[in-house]
């Protein structure tokens, strides 16, 4: 999340990524090298349901090959044609305003689901600021279905 923040402040809103990581299985025994983090971009993902559901098959394949533990999505709620999860919610639902941006980031692996958003803002003079970030309930705001089976 750092470098996604830091990234942001340096270069603004526009800098935002719509994507997802993957921690690799535990290097295998006698190998020398640790495995890469893998890094998959999504952004066409939230055009539409069709697009998501493809895109989350093709992450779910990706996560069993690479025999993946957990993985990060990160995603710019301006980004976002569907699942718009934040309309229609309550106020101690979505603590946020509806035309707020920022930033999404569903956290999950084999036996655990998390949901975080964190506010976002620019100024017309060009200054970006990090707002509050909340844990937000998994079932209602996830963005993804789940990649790992349970």
């Amino acid at each position: 999340l750092q470098p996604i923040l830091k990234r942001f402040l340096a270069e603004g809103l526009v800098s935002l990524p719509a994507v997802v990581y993957l921690q690799p299985a535990p290097p295998t025994k006698g190998s020398r090298e640790e495995p890469s983090l893998g890094q998959i971009s999504i952004k066409p993902a939230f055009a539409s349901p069709s697009t998501l559901a493809q895109c989350a098959d093709f992450l779910q394949g990706k996560a069993a090959e690479a025999r993946a533990r957990s993985a990060v999505i990160f995603v710019r709620k301006a980004l976002i044609e569907y699942p718009c999860v934040w309309k229609e919610k309550r106020k101690q639902e979505w603590p946020f305003d509806a035309k707020a941006d920022g930033l999404f980031m569903q956290c999950e692996s084999h036996n655990d689901r998390v949901v975080y958003f964190t506010q976002l803002t620019e100024s017309k003079g060009g200054v970006c600021s990090v707002g509050e970030t909340v844990q937000l309930d998994p079932a209602t705001f996830a963005l993804m279905p789940r990649l790992f089976a349970t």
